[in-house]
């Protein structure tokens, strides 16, 4: 059987979306005697909603039951960071920071608060995680973090738990609990097979090695971070983005005072040059929505793109926060293909009236939260 087991679990390894599979390796499962496989069983027939409503809740109800039974032994080291247990002396039911989420009986996603060492070597130790393909760790540990570099932990990255990924998450939007991301969250993301979206939130960000990494199925990418500018060339040359559909880039500008990894003086540049090749790019033909928050972007940014021809394949357009002045709206508002476009915003950028009226008067609504000399939706200073 063991040998049966191996090919089937390869297979789905290699696809797990093959139903054929899965069903194949249910019914293994279940003549060795496994509740496991008619756990399986049961999460493939819930998938044909076409079912009388009392089946469905029928087969939902054994499912939870035989999740509930067994899902310590199936999530084996992780459980104990999963399941809730007896908290101290009130008895109360407490749980730690992990989520896990099942599909077709194996684990499929994973949301960790806070990242651990431990908490790592579980997830990738886990029995059920064979097929885990949505990973988010919002917070770290900084001391877990230190921990990763000098322990062999870090070999846990490296895992086949994580080779099948097609969704990564690293940071949260609302903490910034990101400070700093080390290399080893990198290998991560370069060990993936099939990874189609990633989402990133972080400061000193190690951009250049993120964009020269070889991402075939990559269709999201979106990258939040403290910064003084990104490697535009990099990205533009990566001739396997070529199934990227949605691109966000978003700089924080850099403040005085913080630690700066590109030496004292240097704030948010933007190179024209690099912007040039990136929005000409051979690889970058499958996108359709582009955010670009870029400090420095400005009228030069704007004219830079518009010669480019990109506007003409986006369906949608982000530019919020990137210095542009009315001379930039004017420009955006006489490109005839600016007025197709789903969205454009152009929050926080130094629009007066002039500007927003130019755009309206091609049919694009432009917010008036900008940030001209104080300029606000009354008209007052």
């Amino acid at each position: 059987m063991s040998t049966t087991r191996e090919a089937l679990e390869a297979a789905l390894a290699a696809d797990p979306d093959d139903v054929a599979a899965h069903a194949a390796y249910a019914d293994l499962l279940i003549e060795a005697g496994d509740p496991r496989g008619e756990y399986i069983r049961l999460q493939l027939a819930l998938e044909d909603r076409n079912q009388p409503a009392d089946r469905l809740r029928a087969m939902e109800q054994e499912a939870f039951a035989l999740r509930r039974e067994h899902e310590a032994e199936w999530l084996g080291p992780l459980a104990e960071f999963v399941l809730p247990k007896r908290g101290p002396s009130v008895g109360a039911m407490v749980a730690d920071n992990v989520e896990v989420t099942w599909r077709r009986g194996w684990v499929h996603g994973v949301r960790i608060e806070r990242l651990t060492p431990k908490i790592l070597r579980a997830v990738a130790g886990n029995p059920a995680g064979l097929l885990l393909q949505e990973l988010a760790i919002l917070r770290a540990n900084l001391l877990g973090l230190s921990e990763l570099r000098y322990n062999p932990v870090a070999l846990a990255l490296q895992s086949p738990t994580f080779r099948g990924l097609r969704r990564i998450e690293l940071g949260s939007a609302e903490t910034w609990s990101f400070l700093a991301l080390d290399d080893e969250y990198l290998a991560l993301i370069e060990n993936t097979r099939c990874l189609r979206q990633l989402t990133v939130r972080a400061s000193h960000l190690n951009t250049p090695r993120i964009f020269a990494t070889p991402l075939p199925q990559l269709q999201t990418l979106e990258l939040t971070v403290v910064e003084v500018g990104f490697a535009f060339r990099v990205l533009a040359i990566n001739s396997t983005f070529g199934q990227l559909r949605n691109l966000h880039l978003d700089i924080f500008e850099y403040v005085e005072g913080m630690d700066n990894p590109h030496g004292p003086g240097v704030t948010n540049l933007i190179d024209s040059d690099e912007l040039r090749i990136f929005f000409r790019s051979p690889h970058l033909r499958s996108l359709l929505y582009l955010g670009l928050r870029l400090p420095g972007f400005g009228d030069a940014g704007v004219d830079e793109l518009i010669s480019s021809g990109m506007i003409a394949r986006l369906k949608g357009l982000d530019l919020c926060r990137c210095e542009i002045t009315d001379d930039g709206a004017q420009e955006l508002a006489a490109c005839p293909d600016v007025a197709r476009l789903e969205y454009l915003h152009l929050d926080n950028n130094l629009l007066s009236p002039v500007g927003i009226e130019a755009l309206a008067a091609v049919g694009v609504t432009v917010s008036d939260r900008q940030l001209f000399g104080g300029w606000d939706a009354a008209g007052e200073t």
